[in-house]
């Protein structure tokens, strides 16, 4: 790993870990203005989501379309385009945000209506 006076080594491995003991796994690097986070190690799912969720929150990022856990949002070229996939095997219920098409089952989504949209689990 090459370190300089951009790079910041945010996490590292345990001393535990044999060859990788001590080692940078989440690393920063100052880009321009703003700066590159690479976490270089799979994360236990709680572990992620914290590490997740405070990056984003650095970022003052925000998904483009509030939703549950199990349910992921793709944002596609152009305003407004994005894909919803229910990986739960629930039902969900999502507030959309403006009108959209359900490709899956031919339904206009409802927006602003007060009544949420039903996706059925992918």
């Amino acid at each position: 790993m090459v370190c300089t006076s951009l790079t910041r080594i945010v996490l590292r491995c345990g001393t535990d870990n044999s060859w990788l003991s001590g080692q940078g796994t989440v690393i920063t690097r100052a880009v321009g203005k703003s700066s590159m986070t690479h976490l270089g190690a799979w994360l236990e799912p709680s572990l992620m989501c914290r590490f997740l969720a405070t990056e984003l929150a650095k970022a003052s990022a925000r998904p483009p379309i509030p939703v549950p856990d199990d349910v992921e949002v793709c944002a596609r070229d152009g305003p407004g385009k994005h894909i919803l996939i229910n990986h739960g095997e629930q039902e969900r219920h999502i507030a959309m945000p403006q009108p959209m098409h359900d490709v899956l089952s031919a339904a206009r989504a409802r927006a602003r209506s007060g009544l949420p949209h039903t996706m059925s689990p992918y």
